[in-house]
């Protein structure tokens, strides 16, 4: 008996979509093989294509932050720019409100 491989899935259950989807017979059967190839549902197949060739949407689960975002991000974890504050008083004044 042959085993079976564990593949990891994502699940895009958090969000529920309900997609349609125009096109001919051949070309539904066509997406429902490729999406039964990867054991997912018609539905997290073609959003899991949507998220890898558009990263920017927000029905991607993943973001890449821009090069602004990432320096930033290594700044302040080198300590660069971080402020701390004795109190939730002194960080008001600071902000001054």
């Amino acid at each position: 008996m042959k085993e079976k491989k564990s593949i990891e899935k994502k699940s895009y259950r958090a969000r529920e979509a309900r997609l349609t989807i125009d096109g001919s017979i051949e070309q539904k059967k066509k997406i429902k093989m490729l999406a039964a190839s990867k054991e997912m549902s018609i539905t997290d197949f073609m959003l899991e294509l949507v998220e890898e060739k558009y990263t920017w949407c927000p029905l991607g689960l993943s973001h890449l932050p821009n090069a602004e975002t990432i320096a930033s991000m290594e700044a302040s974890e080198r300590g660069e720019g971080v402020k701390s504050f004795k109190s939730i008083d002194d960080l008001f004044k600071d902000l001054g409100s």
